[in-house]
């Protein structure tokens, strides 16, 4: 039993941290931007290039370096257990309370304790009335949002296959026209040529009228024809742990039926394989 104990770690270290940088766009970083952009020669980087593309990869690249000189960056860092309520002021007294703790000033502690704790209350009461405000207004936007950070739903983004051999296949399977003969058959001379023909032309898809794919199968048929395939390869391999499990009979023609007493257990793997071997070979 000590060793089905499951080894619980923190979410917190589950997860790594997210690093976000966002740029503070302010009135005056906006009005040096535009005195930077505004007192560059733009020629120079004409005359400098000689393509289309390097040109713009240079433009691009200066609008990027003034950017980065002019607009002031800012970089927060996300853990998995952040709360919506959790603001940057919360963060900077939790930061000073853990300072004044490992100065040892038990004075200062419990001042910096009790402005935290405070401030947590207020930001808790402030998000709950922002809720509340949301589902009175009917914002239907912010109430999803809302349920989306309270369940922790995070939508898989769905992954593209590239692969050109796949979209020639569907082009192919669905981009099928039946073409109509522009001149007119000839008719061979020889009576076994005729006699071929008239088999091929009895066994075409198009005499019958238009072409139709073959029926799809079932679920059940699917299941059963996977179950026997994987049962052949465990009744073939003797080292596999359900071998034994696949017991014959003394005549040799039926396996050994596994009792059960549930319904959960006789539609299991096992019981379910050894019903339909036995049909099978009936």
């Amino acid at each position: 039993m000590v060793h089905l104990i499951p080894a619980y770690r923190q979410k917190l270290k589950l997860c790594k941290t997210v690093v976000r940088t966002s740029r503070k766009w302010t009135s005056e970083a906006v009005e040096v931007l535009q005195a930077c952009l505004d007192s560059t020669d733009w020629d120079v980087f004409r005359t400098a290039t000689n393509s289309l593309d390097e040109y713009t990869e240079a433009v691009t690249s200066y609008i990027s370096f003034c950017e980065d000189c002019c607009v002031t960056s800012r970089t927060r860092v996300s853990y998995n257990n952040d709360k919506p309520w959790f603001t940057a002021k919360l963060r900077r007294l939790r930061l000073d309370k853990e300072e004044t703790f490992r100065s040892g000033d038990k004075d200062r502690f419990k001042e910096a304790k009790y402005k935290f704790s405070k401030a947590v209350k207020e930001a808790k009461r402030l998000y709950s009335e922002k809720l509340q405000h949301q589902f009175s207004a009917n914002d239907s936007v912010s109430v999803w949002k809302g349920l989306r950070q309270i369940t922790n739903y995070k939508p898989k983004a769905p992954h593209s296959i590239n692969d050109q051999c796949l979209a020639n296949d569907l082009n192919k399977f669905y981009c099928r026209f039946e073409r109509q003969r522009d001149s007119p058959a000839t008719i061979p001379h020889d009576s076994s040529q005729q006699l071929q023909l008239q088999c091929i032309t009895s066994t075409s898809p198009s005499s019958a009228g238009a072409w139709a794919p073959p029926p799809m199968p079932t679920l059940k048929d699917l299941y059963t024809s996977r179950t026997l395939r994987r049962t052949g390869k465990i009744v073939a391999d003797p080292s596999h742990p359900g071998h034994k499990l696949f017991e014959t009979l003394p005549s040799g023609r039926r396996l050994r039926s596994i009792r059960t007493k549930t319904s959960r257990h006789k539609n299991s793997f096992f019981p379910s394989a050894t019903s339909l071997i036995n049909m099978a070979q009936t």
